[in-house]
């Protein structure tokens, strides 16, 4: 990424990140009232710890070698989900409040954010809040198959047919560790495919750690007799596409670059960089048929 983009990058991020966060603490301190004086003082220093870890763990860690580098990421990075649903829940709350003189008599009786004890609405926006990040979390652990049927003329070639798994945002890094990756590797292995096509941010920013920990050999496990292939996804791009491309191919997979492969005896592969750029002036590629 350029030096220019990346500051600015930097600039609206943090600006974003910084007046969500401080949105949700206006609106969630008064919340709080109904804690003890060293519990209110606890969830304080927690949430700012919180807000901090994310920008602490993947951008200040980059210039400054951090202690607990990899625990920040960690933090950060499920704070950022939290925060998502903080904002959307309370800016539901508010929109419901603003509009309330509008809403009959017999409605506002019934339900009305503003005459709900402060305990109450804190434990129920931390209630819904815990559930959803819970259980997107579990779905991230237990990724679902899905089978899709394409059928292709006669002519298509003498095979009957063909198995080919696709798989995209692995995201791997610091939070999609080996451990991760070597289950994905065992259910794509597992499906016993003839192509595997990886399509965008099989990386996620830090190549360097990926680096070290040679998860390039556990990419080189699978096992496809028609080849692996690939495509850059924005997250590539965020820690240098070169250096992206290049880990990937390390690990038995052919990235397609505006170039087609050959597969079997009929069958096209078309890997296209599009002149479209992203919000960061970065280009990116997409399967094309």
């Amino acid at each position: 990424m350029p030096r220019t983009s990346l500051y600015i990058f930097l600039i609206v991020f943090l600006t974003g990140y910084g007046l969500i966060n401080a949105y949700i603490f206006l609106r969630g301190w008064p919340a709080t009232a109904w804690m003890s004086r060293f519990w209110r003082i606890a969830v304080q220093l927690l949430f700012w710890l919180s807000v901090l870890s994310y920008p602490l763990g993947r951008f200040l860690s980059r210039l400054v070698p951090l202690p607990g580098e990899d625990g920040l990421v960690l933090i950060g990075s499920f704070y950022l989900a939290v925060m998502i649903y903080l904002f959307l829940v309370l800016l539901f709350l508010d929109t419901l409040r603003l509009f309330r003189p509008l809403c009959p008599k017999f409605m506002t009786k019934r339900f009305s954010p503003s005459r709900a004890a402060p305990r109450t609405k804190f434990l129920m926006v931390i209630g819904i809040v815990g559930i959803t990040v819970s259980l997107g979390h579990w779905n991230a652990l237990h990724p679902r198959i899905r089978n899709l049927e394409v059928h292709l003329p006669p002519s298509a070639g003498s095979r009957q047919q063909l198995s080919v798994v696709m798989a995209s945002d692995l995201h791997l890094g610091r939070i999609i560790q080996n451990a991760r990756l070597e289950k994905i590797v065992g259910l794509i292995n597992g499906l016993k495919p003839d192509l595997v096509l990886l399509v965008g941010d099989l990386t996620d920013e830090d190549i360097s750690f990926l680096s070290d920990q040679n998860t390039a050999a556990i990419l080189r496990r699978i096992r496809a007799p028609l080849g692996v292939y690939s495509v850059t996804g924005n997250h590539e791009y965020y820690s240098g596409k070169a250096t992206a491309v290049s880990f990937i191919r390390q690990g038995g997979i052919r990235v397609l670059e505006d170039e087609t492969a050959k597969v079997g005896e009929a069958l096209y592969l078309v890997g296209r960089k599009t002149e479209r750029r992203n919000g960061l002036g970065n280009k990116e590629n997409r399967w094309r048929n």
